[in-house]
Order: C-alpha cells, then sequence, then structure tokens
C-alpha cells in the first residue's frame, strides 16, 4: 500500500514537472513570439520614417530646384526700379535737381542736369540688356518688356530738352511772337501727352509680363 502511495507521488510529481516544462516552454514561446513582433513593428515603424524622410528631401529638392537663374533676373530686373526711382524721385537725384532749377529759370543748368539724367537711364538700361535669360522661360520677354519700359521713361524725361530750350527761345519776345511761342508750349505739351500714355501702355506690358514669367517659372 506504501509502495502503491509512493508509486502515485512520484507520478503526480512527475505530472506536474512535466506541466511544469510545457508553461515554460509555453511561456518562452510567447515571449519569443511577442519579441518578433516588437522587432516586426519597429522595423516597420523604421521603414515608415525613412519613407517619410525621402518624400521630405524630395519636396525640399523640388522646392530647391525652383529655378535659380529665373529668380535671380527677377531680383536684378526689381532693383532697377530702385535706380529709376533715385533719378526721378530721390531730393538729390538729377530730375528734382533739374526742376528745382527751372523754377529758378536756370535754363542751362537744367539742361546740363537733363545731361546727366539721360546718362543715367542710359546707364540703366545698358545694365537691362547686358542680362543673360538663357535658359530661362519667359526671360527674353520679360527683358524687352523692362528695357522697352525704362526706354519710355527715358523718352519721356529727356522730351524736356525741347521744352526748355523752347522756353529759353522765349526770352525777350513780345508781342505775336510770344504768342506764337507760347502756342507752341503748348503743342509740345500735347506732344508730352503722348509719351506720357507711351510709359502706361509699356508699363501695362512689362506687369503683364512679370506675371507671364512667375507663371512659367513657378515662382511665388
Amino acid at each position: 500500500m506504501a509502495t502503491e502511495w509512493l508509486d502515485l507521488c512520484i507520478s503526480y510529481a512527475h505530472s506536474l514537472s512535466g506541466g511544469l516544462a510545457f508553461k515554460r516552454t509555453f511561456v518562452y514561446i510567447s515571449d519569443r513570439a511577442q519579441l518578433t513582433h516588437k522587432n516586426q513593428t519597429l522595423k516597420m515603424k523604421r521603414t515608415t520614417i525613412w519613407m517619410s524622410f525621402c518624400t521630405a528631401c524630395l519636396l525640399i529638392s523640388l522646392v530647391s530646384c525652383e529655378p535659380r537663374k529665373a529668380i535671380t533676373l527677377k531680383e536684378t530686373i526689381a532693383q532697377k526700379e530702385r535706380v529709376a526711382y533715385k533719378i526721378l524721385l530721390d531730393k538729390n537725384g538729377p530730375e528734382s535737381k533739374k526742376l528745382d532749377l527751372l523754377v529758378k529759370e536756370d535754363y542751362p543748368g537744367a539742361l546740363a542736369l537733363l545731361n546727366e539724367e539721360e546718362q543715367a537711364f542710359n546707364g540703366l538700361i545698358s545694365s537691362l540688356d547686358s542680362l543673360s535669360v538663357d535658359d530661362i522661360k519667359q526671360g527674353s520677354a520679360l527683358k524687352k518688356a523692362a528695357i522697352d519700359y525704362y526706354a519710355a521713361l527715358k523718352e519721356l524725361y529727356t522730351y524736356d530738352r525741347i521744352q526748355i530750350a523752347h522756353q529759353d527761345s522765349l526770352s525777350g519776345l513780345k508781342g505775336e511772337a510770344l504768342y506764337a511761342g507760347q502756342q507752341k508750349i503748348l503743342e509740345l505739351n500735347k506732344q508730352k501727352q503722348l509719351l506720357f500714355d507711351k510709359v502706361f501702355e509699356k508699363e501695362s506690358v512689362f506687369h503683364k509680363e512679370q506675371e507671364s514669367f512667375n507663371t512659367a517659372n513657378n515662382i511665388k
């Protein structure tokens, strides 16, 4: 009886031992499965991050691939507006000084400043003409529009040479000669108005070409 009881205890112990081994094996397999799943998840996350990084780099490269030459051309032409401002509107520019001398009826001095003003415009237009537009979409059209606009401004403001010379010729005139001279001033003013209209026309074309240039080169 004691022997049977001992065998039963040993058998029970073996069963417990086997069950514990099975549990340990199950836990081990479960842990390995979880670890494998975590590794796969980590790899997927790394892959996702890498793909996101590559996409971001691609987008950055596309943005950075905005035509650099086109942007440089646009900025260079924009700088010419500041040059024109100094010529025409700056208090120390030739146009402002010329007007001051005209008020004083210093016609020779005004004509000298007009020559300076013309040279400044020549320099501006020459610098535009020397710009390279090779391989730049709408570059030639924009360059031409800019040159035409500033050439029209030059023509308008240097037209004062004719008006100043005529005004100077009226000195000492009287009677019918003076009247005829004054009528001539009216004719010259009408001609100058046509030059104003031409400037507005060229300015409009210049503005449209700037918009077309930005669109063609994807410049915001």
